[in-house]
């Protein structure tokens, strides 16, 4: 159904001259060719996450030659190998790189459709569906050829409705995104003062007497010592019933969850049902517990928000120590050291986390620590209530607006 006013228009006819780019392949851009600093080179990362962070670079040679690939202001990122279907914007204070491979670039033309706009409609569950049809592959998916994608069919308001709803979607998106930089700056701070208490050893009271390496009265343990440690564990990935997506059912974190998430977790992507965390007895993880993922990705550490449960790649460390305190000590903790083999992600395991040597400092300095730390972390997770709220309340608008459901002019 097209609602009154909006016209629908096939992809192609929404992209300006060269609105159509896909990454170079093979020997245009190959991996020796990187360079530590030049012109940079947008990832497939970048269409995921949004961040502009970069691992590689080119010369000023070698983007002569591929000078097409270039972003530019307003472009369209879009992740189109493998994790298919992500989606990001160049703006205007990004860094005007080249796409790699694994990126498709789409260049609308601004008289009829708004760039946000675009982006939004393939963020909703319609358009990034749109995307995934238009892939090929059993194993390793790709977006197909560029007759299929240009002929997406997409539904438009006029340009004056297109402002609005992406004014009222923006506003939430921006919001998000500041209390995703308060945290961010929130936990450098904690992060600064741990290490300046704890690694340079510049605390409060402290007289500069050191034995065996430490000041006086804090001791050496192991991560057991001090905590109670349990693994989690998964159903049978055959046995599809004690999955779910359905928000009644137990979070189940994975490490993919909490490479997405902050100090706090509030979601998670899957599910477990009652019955199958008692069938498998897989260990329930309290409010306010931390989390750290000891397979695959090392040493990611979260703190939960409700009862949850994990995979068995993840650990909960239960202390009376304090949150604050232990949670900067993970997060600082070099993970290779427990590595008796040249990969880390094989190396350690439930045995080395158990054994993982912590300093303990005295409980004076850890109770002013602590105090120190609280209000910090409180905002943090504060923070990330309203985040997962304002996300909610984004997602539900999102597809409404971009349909024409809920109007605005």
């Amino acid at each position: 159904m097209i609602f009154e006013g909006w016209v629908q228009y096939e992809l192609r006819d929404l992209l300006g001259r060269k609105g159509y780019i896909r990454g170079p392949f093979g020997s245009a851009l190959r991996r020796p060719e990187m360079k530590q600093q030049g012109i940079p080179v947008y990832e497939q990362q970048h269409a995921i996450y949004g961040i502009r962070n970069f691992r590689f670079f080119i010369d000023e040679i070698k983007f002569k030659e591929l000078s097409r690939f270039q972003v530019q202001t307003n472009d369209l990122i879009i992740s189109c190998s493998g994790t298919l279907g992500k989606i990001s914007i160049i703006k205007e204070d990004d860094p005007k790189g080249i796409i790699s491979q694994a990126l498709l670039l789409l260049r609308p033309n601004t008289n009829v459709v708004l760039p946000k706009f675009l982006q939004y409609h393939f963020t909703t569950p319609f358009g990034f569906n749109q995307l995934v049809q238009a892939s090929y592959g059993s194993v390793q998916q790709n977006i197909a050829s560029r007759k299929t994608v240009e002929g997406i069919k997409i539904d438009l308001p006029t340009i004056r409705e297109q402002e609005i709803i992406t004014s009222i979607l923006s506003s939430l998106d921006n919001k998000i995104e500041l209390n995703l930089q308060m945290n961010k700056t929130l936990e450098s701070i904690a992060q600064a003062i741990f290490k300046e208490w704890f690694v340079d050893f510049r605390f409060p009271g402290f007289d500069g007497e050191l034995v065996d390496g430490l000041p006086r009265g804090w001791k050496r343990v192991v991560l057991s010592d001090i905590s109670d440690i349990q693994i989690g564990r998964t159903p049978p990935r055959m046995e599809t019933q004690w999955f779910s997506r359905n928000p009644i059912d137990i979070k189940w974190i994975s490490i993919k969850d909490m490479g997405e998430s902050g100090v706090y977790i509030t979601s998670t992507s899957e599910y477990l049902t009652q019955e199958a965390k008692e069938r498998f007895r897989i260990p329930l993880i309290p409010i306010n517990t931390i989390i750290l993922s000891f397979k695959l990705t090392v040493g990611r550490i979260c703190i939960t928000t409700e009862m949850m449960l994990s995979n068995e790649a993840i650990a909960q460390v239960r202390s009376e120590i304090g949150n604050e305190y232990l949670y900067c000590f993970l997060s600082n903790f070099d993970y290779k050291s427990l590595g008796s083999t040249s990969s880390i992600a094989t190396a350690v395991n439930s045995k080395s986390i158990k054994e993982l040597p912590v300093i303990l400092p005295s409980e004076t300095v850890l109770k002013l620590f602590t105090s120190t730390m609280q209000p910090l972390f409180e905002r943090i997770r504060s923070n990330s209530f309203e985040i997962k709220t304002l996300q909610n309340i984004r997602d539900n608008l999102l597809p409404k607006l971009m349909s024409g459901k809920i109007r605005v002019a």
